[in-house]
């Protein structure tokens, strides 16, 4: 593949799949997985897997995206989320357990898809189930759509990971 890209990946050890999270609210905007395989030449960085949850076709600013995630201790941790980057892609005020950890986490990237990890540091988890919240505010100035009213807040998820 051209540098800098990938054409297959496997499972990143530890991770919860994105696709395979159990969706407890999506503003009744159907979130859904989508393969990778499917943009390929333009993908670069690096994921987990053949697919990703994506979101956001028809979302807006104030629509929110709740996922159930699993960690091993209660406590203070480091949650990495594997997110992807692109054009028309939002910006996003992200919550666990209902505590903000960013207020305004911006996923746009202006070259080529990106797949790339972001870590939030003493995010305070509880052994077994946990609640991870993305709620829209906004979009960068630079986003342009891919396709014609297809919108500028979307929001993949590849996976999340408890360090």
């Amino acid at each position: 593949p051209p540098e800098g890209r990938r054409e297959k990946s496997g499972f990143i050890p530890g991770t919860e799949e994105g696709e395979r999270l159990t969706i407890l609210d999506d503003s009744g905007k159907k979130a859904a997985p989508m393969a990778y395989e499917e943009g390929i030449p333009f993908w670069k960085g690096r994921w987990s897997g053949e697919s990703y949850l994506a979101w956001g076709s028809d979302v807006n600013v104030g629509d929110r995206l709740k996922l159930r995630f699993s960690a091993g201790v209660t406590g203070p941790a480091t949650l990495a989320l594997g997110l992807t980057r692109t054009s028309d892609h939002g910006s996003f005020r992200i919550l666990v357990n209902g505590r903000e950890v960013a207020a305004a986490l911006d996923l746009f990237h202006d070259s080529a898809m990106l797949s790339q990890e972001t870590e939030f540091k003493d995010v305070f988890l509880y052994q077994g189930l946990n609640v991870l919240e993305f709620v829209v505010v906004g979009s960068n100035p630079k986003a342009r759509e891919w396709g014609g009213g297809s919108g500028l807040h979307k929001l993949g998820l590849d996976y999340v990971l408890v360090k």
